[in-house]
């Protein structure tokens, strides 16, 4: 989360699902949402970044993108970005990796809660509706579902782009090499 800017979406999800705010997994599934999408937000910054870079080097086959020439490419600058890039997707990576099995867990146990709560309420009331009674849960159960899945695309985005920060760091090593001793 990224200076504070965060807060007043935590506090737009808890209005938007107001009549859910009693379910007390509310609060950490919005938590790990804003973490998600931050993650979400840094990976496409480091795809435009590494987009620019490919266009700076020409080594691109896209006909609507800009072709630079790769001998004039400021090695230097596209090594800090290749690096700073790295680290940033390293961090977004491993706090997604941290999430995406607690995400897993809490769906699993939601949705045991979610069962016995219905069958409990059957036991108590045989014409009591189980949509009615577990709607929270539901929605909870639906919720770390949605985060569960957008949580492993994310993982999936994170490390195809650090794939490509990789063979990008080859090529330019090879050009700086190349344009140093000639």
């Amino acid at each position: 989360m990224e200076n504070g800017q965060e807060f007043p979406r935590l506090i737009e999800g808890l209005q938007y699902r107001l009549m859910y705010c009693e379910q007390p997994l509310l609060v950490a599934a919005l938590v790990v949402e804003l973490v998600i999408d931050a993650c979400a937000r840094r990976t496409d910054e480091a795809d435009k970044s590494l987009n620019t870079l490919e266009e700076n080097s020409g080594l691109h086959r896209y006909n609507n993108r800009r072709k630079g020439n790769p001998v004039e490419m400021d090695f230097m600058n596209a090594i800090e970005i290749l690096h700073f890039t790295s680290r940033t997707l390293g961090l977004d990576t491993l706090r997604l990796e941290l999430i995406w099995p607690i995400l897993r867990q809490v769906l699993n146990d939601t949705k045991e809660i979610t069962s016995q709560t219905i069958d409990r309420s059957r036991e108590l009331d045989s014409n009591a509706s189980p949509m009615a009674i577990s709607d929270g849960l539901r929605m909870i159960e639906e919720l770390f579902g949605y985060l569960h899945s957008t949580c492993e695309n994310q993982l999936l985005r994170a490390k195809y782009e650090a794939s490509r920060i990789q063979t990008q760091l080859t090529v330019v090593s090879i050009f700086s090499m190349n344009v140093e001793c000639c």
